[in-house]
């Protein structure tokens, strides 16, 4: 940990997620499966039993008052007891008109008609299994739902964890890479002083140079290459950095706003400092934003 930053634990939770919840309800085996990736916006699709489908909404509602960005796949399965015996009834007159059709069809084309039967079965729509919905299996699937949540919400905060210390590393390389360019910041003002003064001693004659207008023309010129508003920001950036890591509300997007300032005071540094020292450490710099803009990405 840099010593400009408090240890504090992180607070902050990654966008992927899963979590699933099983239960057996009169000899029915009900599942529910959340997933989820990163996306700008929350995007929830829902894979639901028949049965289910006019429940969509008051699920939707109840999985985005927890998940709030990502996108999330929602998965609810049943599986009945093979044992267990449905009511099913034929569509008669559905049934009568396939056969009449397919029985024109075989005599035109000489066809056999021996398994008509057994393609009609077949055909969509003859043979209806009753799937009519259960009080019981709904409020299973609404405590399901509940834990499965509970389960995909600690895996977020793990994940979170995990992304939490890659972030705090990087940002740290950042600071102690800053740390050297203000150590090596004094040497770069010396160094191109003498070079000007070197410059102006082998172009212009002793009798002509002016002290005095060589000290104006050189605090000018140390004025454009100062970097030292580009070195208190960046420090003031990634302090806060990490101070947002630590907050308990979803950060990502003013994640993302950071790294954009953090990367606007690197490249102005590099730019204007003008010094191989200093641009091969803006150079690591850039390489651990990169990093961190790849994480946050993911952050919640």
């Amino acid at each position: 940990m840099h010593p400009n930053i408090p240890e504090r634990k992180p607070m902050l939770k990654s966008m992927t997620g899963y979590g699933k919840a099983i239960t057996e309800v009169s000899g029915s085996m009900i599942s529910v499966e959340i997933k989820s990736l990163n996306s700008k916006f929350l995007d929830l699709n829902f894979k639901l039993p028949k049965t289910f489908l006019d429940r969509e909404f008051q699920l939707r509602t109840e999985i985005a008052n927890t998940i709030e960005r990502g996108k999330c796949s929602v998965v609810i399965s049943i599986e009945q007891n093979k044992t267990i015996q449905q009511a099913v009834s034929v569509n008669t007159e559905l049934a009568k008109s396939y056969l009449k059709t397919l029985k024109a069809f075989a005599e035109i084309e000489g066809l056999n008609t021996d398994n008509l039967l057994e393609i009609i079965l077949k055909l969509p729509d003859v043979l209806n299994v009753d799937a009519s919905e259960s009080e019981e299996e709904w409020s299973a699937v609404l405590v399901l739902v509940k834990k499965a949540l509970v389960e995909y919400d600690a895996f977020r905060e793990e994940e979170g964890k995990k992304t939490s210390q890659d972030l705090v590393q990087s940002v740290n390389t950042i600071l102690s890479n800053l740390d050297k360019v203000i150590e090596i910041d004094p040497e770069r003002v010396k160094y191109f002083r003498q070079k000007l003064k070197n410059n102006i001693e082998l172009n212009i004659p002793a009798e002509k140079f002016d002290e005095s207008r060589f000290e104006q023309e050189i605090l000018y010129y140390l004025e454009k290459m100062d970097i030292t508003e580009e070195k208190s920001r960046l420090k003031y950036h990634c302090e806060f950095f990490i101070e947002t890591l630590n907050t308990p509300n979803s950060n990502g997007k003013k994640l993302g706003f950071l790294t954009q300032e953090m990367g606007r005071e690197i490249n102005t540094m590099g730019s204007k400092a003008n010094y191989l020292d200093i641009q091969v450490l803006t150079v690591d710099m850039k390489n651990e934003l990169e990093k961190i803009k790849e994480q946050v990405l993911n952050i919640l």
